[in-house]
């Protein structure tokens, strides 16, 4: 009967010793993998104990916005060049955004020399950074016409308006489309 006790008992050891190990191995494991994002922590809190704390931190004091724009709801119905130009224009075309032509400033004077046909080409199929558009997917060939002429116009140029040829008045001929 001893060998067969000691036999039980060599094993009931060795299952208790490979249960210990796998544990010891589990928490090693991970001690390792919880540990480095402690000392980071640590560290952090060492070389600015404020940053857990002052979320104005976390924004440099060096950083200036480009453009300020605000997201406004189209209207229903017909824009305005101007209304077109608050709601989509003026993120670039009043900070200058990429290198486009700043409002009311002689960077347009080149531009309207070339005539309202390559500023209708270039708005409406995109030119250097500019989406077509503008990126306004929505807008119509007048919207367009209407956001360019209120820009150069306010920038030296002296377009005359567009007329939607589908408005209820429809007294005024539309500007011819761009070729």
């Amino acid at each position: 009967m001893t060998d067969t006790h000691r036999i039980t008992t060599t094993h009931d050891e060795r299952e208790q010793l490979s249960a210990k190990s796998a544990i010891t191995v589990a928490g090693v494991a991970g001690a390792l993998a919880v540990g480095p994002f402690v000392l980071l922590l640590l560290l952090a809190q060492a070389i600015n104990p404020n940053a857990a704390t002052a979320s104005d931190d976390l924004v440099p004091v060096n950083m200036v916005p480009v453009a300020k724009f605000e997201l406004v709801p189209a209207p229903k119905g017909a824009q305005s060049g101007q209304q077109i130009f608050e709601s989509l224009c003026t993120s670039c075309h009043t900070a200058g955004t990429n290198g486009a032509p700043k409002i009311g400033t002689s960077d347009w004077a080149p531009r309207i020399a070339q005539g309202f046909d390559v500023l209708y080409t270039h708005a409406w199929n995109g030119f250097n950074q500019m989406p077509a558009k503008g990126g306004g997917a929505d807008l119509s060939e007048v919207d367009v016409k209407k956001a360019i002429v209120y820009m150069a116009n306010k920038s030296g140029g002296s377009f005359p308006e567009p007329v939607d040829p589908n408005a209820k008045d429809g007294a005024a001929v539309a500007m011819p489309a761009a070729k």
